[in-house]
């Protein structure tokens, strides 16, 4: 089985990528595939003043079987310590978040998902760090390996919109 990315435990953004995504968004369009927005400096700075959130709506391409997606509960990961990662794209530089596994990670997956059942999960949050609010939803495409918990991977296709 072919690993990929989507395949480990991961959020698609971080603390410093969560705004810079915003910001390229926002100023330049860049691998927007939406429609077209492009708002000056000033402009950009007063929207993201207020709270701004990414967020991925996922859907399987076809009923989910063996490998179901997973979620990891913000509690039960907020205060682990995680790894950036650089995705390399040809007109920019990517960063995400990667996490280990641990005994006391809270998993919620969704078996027997279809085409039609759309996963909804945070990718960023601006929101003050200290306020304990869930800033971003651990994600993948997993199954579980029930005798030791540990997550194994999976091959499957689907689609992703991310919203900010």
């Amino acid at each position: 089985m072919q690993s990929s990315y989507s395949n480990r435990v991961h959020n698609d953004l971080n603390d410093n990528s969560g705004r810079l995504r915003c910001w390229e968004l926002l100023t330049q369009n860049l691998r927007n595939f939406g429609r077209q927005q492009t708002y000056t400096e000033a402009e950009a700075r007063e929207k993201m003043s207020r709270r701004f959130m990414s967020i991925n709506l996922a859907k399987p391409a076809e009923p989910v079987g063996q490998y179901p997606f997973v979620l990891c509960a913000w509690p039960s990961f907020a205060k682990q310590p995680y790894i950036n990662n650089y995705r390399i794209y040809d007109d920019r530089v990517g960063e995400t978040t990667r996490f280990t596994w641990h005994p006391d990670h809270e998993w919620y997956w969704f078996p027997q998902q279809k085409p039609t059942e759309v996963s909804m999960l945070k990718c960023y949050d601006s929101v003050d760090r200290r306020l304990g609010l869930a800033l971003v939803v651990p994600h993948g495409l997993q199954g579980a390996d029930r005798a030791s918990g540990r997550a194994q991977p999976a091959e499957r296709g689907g689609a992703v919109l991310r919203v900010f």
